[in-house]
């Protein structure tokens, strides 16, 4: 890389036009470190003032053309572009792949180029993912909120929110970044996939699904967290859907087995069932105070989350089905269960 390094040196003493055929020629390469010059180029200030948005432009259709692993690169360089300019092109590049299309119009010379760029679903999916992540992650990140308004305004946006009659594209906007149809990215699912690789206290657990109830329900609108119910019951938490249903939610660890060797149900999965069962049938019994707790509340559902599918048999996976099938009130749920369903969720939105 040293060596590129003082080559591009060289070149920008030379012309625009070499820079932007050294680009060009990476996008073609098939050489492995020809996608780490494309970053570098990405993330360089050049002393000239070349053409401020021909640079990253031809750099990012060069990274489309090296799939997926590209998309990314253009995804994490929009906060280390050297100029705004440039993550403002970055960002318009995500936006337009994700409905299939070329970031902009055709740069004289370069036509043929761009005619070899193919968009396919792979690399469509991947905008849309990277897109969505990228507005998760600036929630909590100054730089990456202020690279979303700055492409909005960009875009005209500031003239739009200053007009009084256009509450509906403002409200629109933040909603897209702030809360999105559903809370949930590819970086959401990866955290929980490595969580449950660890065994851990059961309060780490329920912490994560407290903070992320869309693996527990999509529809889940509120949280009510340790709730007593009279004097000998307390859940993990209860949520509350945007139907006005309640579920009593008991979480134990994924290391826990639902089975025995023998293929029976295990004491720790009886034991966890069975209080479920208990907070269910308290609340009908004490229906009248219980509605002071739980305002609305009538039958309520349960689930339980215990153990892991990937280590059960065929004969425990059978069985386990089938008690969920007969099983009308209680929804036994492992915690790679919620994995794959938040995983196909996720590839629904994006689809």
């Amino acid at each position: 890389m040293e060596g590129f390094k003082k080559e591009l040196l060289n070149i920008e003493e030379r012309s625009d036009n070499e820079l932007y055929l050294t680009i060009v020629e990476l996008g073609k390469s098939e050489e492995k470190n020809s996608i780490d010059k494309l970053k570098y180029i990405l993330r360089t200030g050049f002393k000239h003032e070349y053409d401020k948005k021909i640079i990253p432009y031809l750099t990012c259709l060069s990274l489309i053309n090296k799939g997926i692993v590209g998309i990314k690169i253009i995804k994490d360089s929009i906060i280390r572009s050297p100029r705004l300019t440039w993550s403002n092109v970055l960002f318009h590049t995500l936006l337009n792949i994700s409905e299939g299309l070329l970031p902009r119009k055709a740069i004289v010379g370069f036509e043929d180029f761009e005619k070899t760029i193919i968009i396919d679903d792979d690399i469509i999916m991947a905008a849309k993912k990277y897109l969505l992540d990228f507005f998760h992650e600036s929630k909590n990140d100054y730089e990456k909120f202020e690279a979303v308004i700055s492409f909005f305004y960009m875009e005209n946006m500031y003239v739009a929110f200053n007009r009084e009659n256009n509450k509906e594209l403002r409200d629109g906007f933040f909603s897209l970044i702030f809360q999105t149809s559903i809370n949930i990215s590819s970086g959401i699912i990866e955290e929980f996939r490595d969580l449950i690789k660890e065994e851990l206290k059961e309060e780490e657990y329920q912490i994560f699904l407290k903070e992320h109830l869309v693996f527990l329900n999509p529809l889940a609108k509120q949280i009510i967290d340790k709730r007593r119910l009279g004097d000998d019951y307390i859940t993990d938490f209860v949520i509350h859907l945007i139907n006005e249903e309640y579920i009593l939610v008991e979480i134990e660890k994924p290391q826990d087995n639902i089975f025995t060797a023998n293929n029976e149900f295990s004491s720790k999965f009886t034991h966890a069932f069975g209080q479920v069962l208990d907070f269910i049938n308290w609340i009908e019994l004490n229906i009248s105070y219980a509605q002071t707790k739980l305002p609305g509340i009538k039958s309520p559902k349960g689930i339980l989350i215990m153990g892991m599918r990937s280590t059960m048999s065929e004969i425990q996976k059978l069985k386990l089905k089938k008690y969920n099938e007969n099983s009308h009130s209680i929804q036994i749920s492992t915690f790679d269960d919620l994995l794959s369903n938040s995983e196909r969720l996720l590839e629904n939105l994006l689809a």
